[in-house]
């Protein structure tokens, strides 16, 4: 017994859907190129190829905490450095596991207290950004001045101890405000996710 092959117009699944999914995803791509292009991405956005900033550029500009910030030693976010809690990276994500952990009433108080200081170490960070911005400017000057260089990484150093020292003191308000057993409970939940 012969069969015959299987008629055209009884095609039906994923076949009869390629053409058109296959034109729509072009057909975004192309739309979101044209954002870019067209000047409704801003510049800072785009990527370099489109007329955005180099890649190290857009690190000099990240906010603190931002992806990729956390892995420069001495960037905002960075291991001991500023970027929403004490340290960096992995040890800011345990700092607010262990605060989101406490009891509500606790959880409240030390918000609260630390709603206090953040503006004063907002503001210290962007004063950071600045500096560091003059670290590059002193790196680029011509003639080459290493002294200008290293004073302006000192200021630089400077203002991380001082953002590190206001968070400690932040923190440590804000744990004054916690009941012994909430205090304990946020020491245990920094040790369980390795820290201290």
């Amino acid at each position: 017994m012969v069969t015959a092959p299987p008629d055209a117009s009884a095609k039906s699944g994923w076949g009869r859907w390629r053409g058109p999914a296959l034109f729509a995803s072009v057909c975004l791509n192309l739309f979101l190129i044209g954002l870019m292009i067209g000047g409704v991405v801003p510049p800072r956005h785009r990527p370099h190829w489109l007329g955005g900033p180099p890649p190290h550029a857009r690190m000099a500009e990240m906010p603190p905490g931002a992806p990729g910030q956390a892995m420069r030693p001495g960037a905002p976010g960075g291991p001991g450095r500023e970027g929403g809690g004490p340290g960096g990276g992995g040890a800011q994500l345990a700092f607010r596991q262990a605060v989101q952990a406490l009891p509500d009433a606790d959880r409240r108080a030390f918000e609260e207290a630390m709603e206090a200081v953040r503006g004063d170490i907002q503001s210290a960070q962007r004063e950071l950004r600045q500096a560091r911005l003059r670290v590059n400017d002193a790196i680029r000057a011509e003639p080459f001045n290493k002294g200008a260089v290293l004073d302006a990484l000192a200021d630089v150093r400077r203002r991380l101890e001082a953002i590190q020292q206001r968070q400690h003191a932040g923190t440590a308000e804000a744990l004054a405000k916690l009941s012994p057993d909430s205090r304990r409970q946020f020491a245990e939940n920094l040790s369980a996710r390795g820290r201290p």
